[in-house]
């Protein structure tokens, strides 16, 4: 067993290594920032074709919501229409109900009050 302290096994921070190491890239480091710079930019190529894409993606499907919506509009105006069309006839009908039997119910009146009946 050896007699050094835990203190005296520990890594070298990288600020205190020698400063004629960090000057003098190595091959593999100049290969490695080159790796790095080129899938950098590849990475940035195709987030903007994955965000070109999924904008038109999302274009498209904002117009087609924009035609459902208006077409069910459209089928809403119209049965709106025809319920109002259809309420009016049955307004007409109860009123004519309501006439015919205010005046029946008026000749029956008269016919009582003259003692007719």
């Amino acid at each position: 067993m050896t007699s050094k302290s835990h203190s005296e096994w520990d890594v070298i921070p990288f600020d205190d290594q020698p400063a004629e190491a960090a000057q003098k890239p190595s091959v593999f480091w100049k290969m490695g920032n080159k790796l790095g710079n080129l899938f950098i930019s590849a990475k940035k190529r195709v987030t903007s074709k994955y965000r070109e894409v999924t904008s038109g993606i999302n274009q498209k499907l904002d117009e087609e919501y924009e035609h459902l919506r208006a077409e069910f509009e459209a089928d809403l105006f119209a049965q709106t229409e025809a319920f109002e069309c259809e309420l009016k006839v049955l307004r007409r009908r109860w009123i004519g109900i309501a006439m015919v039997t205010a005046l029946v119910g008026f000749f029956i009146g008269m016919l009582t009050a003259f003692n007719l009946i």
